[in-house]
C-alpha cells in the first residue's frame, strides 16, 4: 500500500465516522492512523495486533497521520 493510499483510507474513515466498506486491513490503518482505538476494540484487535497484521504496511503510518492531522 501506497502512502496516497493509506491517506485516503484514513481520510475515508474520518470522513464517514467509521469505516464502512473499508477492507479489514484498510480499516486497521484507518483505526491506527486515526488514533482510534475504539475502533480497533470493535473490530476485536489490539493495537499491537492491528500493527502486526497491518505488517509492511505501517511504514507509511507516521507520515499518513502527519498529513491527515494536517487536513484540520
Amino acid at each position: 500500500m501506497t502512502l496516497d493510499d493509506v491517506v485516503t483510507c484514513a481520510r475515508f474513515a474520518r470522513q464517514n465516522d467509521g469505516t464502512g466498506p473499508l477492507s479489514t486491513g484498510e480499516s486497521l490503518i484507518a483505526a491506527v492512523v486515526l488514533n482510534r482505538a475504539d475502533w480497533l476494540q470493535d473490530m476485536g484487535y489490539t493495537i499491537l495486533e492491528a500493527l502486526v497484521r497491518i505488517g509492511s504496511d505501517s511504514k507509511h503510518l507516521v507520515q499518513a497521520e502527519r498529513i491527515v492531522r494536517g487536513d484540520g
